[in-house]
């Protein structure tokens, strides 16, 4: 039987209807006035009538509660969650965000220097915790070392650009710490209709083999800017799965995790990182068409700063757009195009009038395995 929610109106006036069929009311035309002023009611019996339309008008809003909250297409929150435990359907939580660090000694030492995995570095102005993933090494006579880490807390607002994960907590005199790069990665725990989805998807994510397998897999798996999967990629039924960035860390543990929990026992993967393609901008911008006082020299400089610093971020991404929101710049795949550019650019810099590229001037084909990242990145100010 379906079930259907009825309202104080549709419940009042059969009552009403009813009590007229049984003579306990005698006429149907103040029917409408009854409904419409339920408050202010003369007849006693019809007054009765309103105050259980009303109560049972209640009920219905708790049974619809609880009837939706048992349909997969209804259901939300804690009760959406409940739906997925009894198959064993857990929501994805936020990931974390991924970093690589790289530690500087302040000279050599004749023996072989190890700091543990699980170091603190702290951002120099967001003040966020990154948690080093692996021990930092320096061989004797090596001063530098680069490790993986990984964000204390999950979550996509954690990410940091580069140069600001520079500060190590009391008693490393002698150790100093850096970003050279965004960090990577992050994201927020699912909606409530992106967890549907899975739910409905949960008989093929828990079928080994299956492609939803595989994306169900690296949904959960932190510090991944995107990734590609290529079926049959040498003709005979080995996967290629291509991570952005790809680090070694990444790579291994991914792998392992496909063999452990996703695989087929004899499925064939090959896993590589993301390659990397350079793109140049040359591009002039007139910031004074149309402006009563022209801008300084200074002025110019800091614009022309801002604007370098925006192409990076629409290319590169791991920063913050000036509404606040996180960017996350070219996925795996994305072409370049001039004109998105411009267009990021307009939102960016309040002050850009016009912008005009020497080059390119045409979109820069970026393949399935391939990622723009940006490089010579050169603004003349007119």
């Amino acid at each position: 039987m379906n079930y259907k929610e009825k309202d104080y109106k549709e419940i009042f006036l059969k009552e009403l209807n009813n009590a007229l069929t049984n003579g306990l009311i005698s006429h149907q035309s103040e029917f409408e006035k009854y409904i419409k002023n339920k408050q202010d009611i003369s007849n006693f019996y019809v007054m009765i009538l309103s105050v259980v339309a009303e109560a049972i008008d209640e009920v219905y809003d708790d049974i619809t509660l609880e009837y939706i909250s048992t349909k997969v297409r209804s259901a939300e929150g804690i009760d959406l969650e409940d739906l997925g435990v009894l198959i064993n359907c857990y929501r994805p939580e936020a990931t974390k965000c991924n970093v690589e660090l790289t530690f500087t000694l302040s000279h050599a030492h004749e023996e072989d220097i190890t700091y543990e995995a699980g170091l603190s570095v702290f951002g120099r102005t967001t003040g966020y915790e990154y948690v080093t993933l692996e021990e930092v090494y320096f061989p004797a006579g090596e001063v530098v070392a680069t490790v993986q880490a990984e964000a204390a807390i999950a979550g996509v607002k954690y990410n940091v650009v580069e140069n600001e994960l520079t500060r190590l907590p009391n008693g490393y005199s002698g150790l100093t710490v850096n970003n050279t790069t965004p960090s990577t990665g992050g994201s927020e725990a699912f909606t409530d209709e992106e967890y549907r989805y899975v739910i409905k998807n949960w008989i093929l994510a828990n079928q080994r083999g299956n492609e939803k397998a595989f994306i169900d897999f690296l949904t959960r798996f932190d510090g991944l800017d995107g990734y590609k999967l290529v079926p049959n990629w040498d003709g005979s039924g080995t996967l290629k799965v291509i991570l952005d960035p790809g680090t070694a860390e990444q790579l291994k543990t991914c792998y392992d995790g496909f063999r452990s929990d996703v695989c087929q026992i004899d499925e064939d993967i090959y896993m590589t990182s993301s390659a990397k393609i350079g793109i140049d901008v040359y591009a002039t911008v007139d910031v004074d068409i149309d402006v009563v006082n022209p801008y300084s020299a200074s002025e110019k400089e800091d614009i022309k700063a801002r604007i370098i610093s925006a192409v990076k971020l629409f290319i590169d991404g791991g920063g913050y757009r000036r509404d606040g929101s996180y960017y996350k710049g070219l996925v795996i795949g994305e072409d370049f195009i001039p004109h998105k550019l411009a267009a990021f650019l307009d939102s960016e810099i309040p002050e850009l009038k016009n912008i005009s590229f020497t080059y390119p001037t045409e979109i820069i084909t970026i393949t399935d395995e391939e990622v723009g990242t940006a490089n010579v990145i050169s603004i003349e100010m007119v």
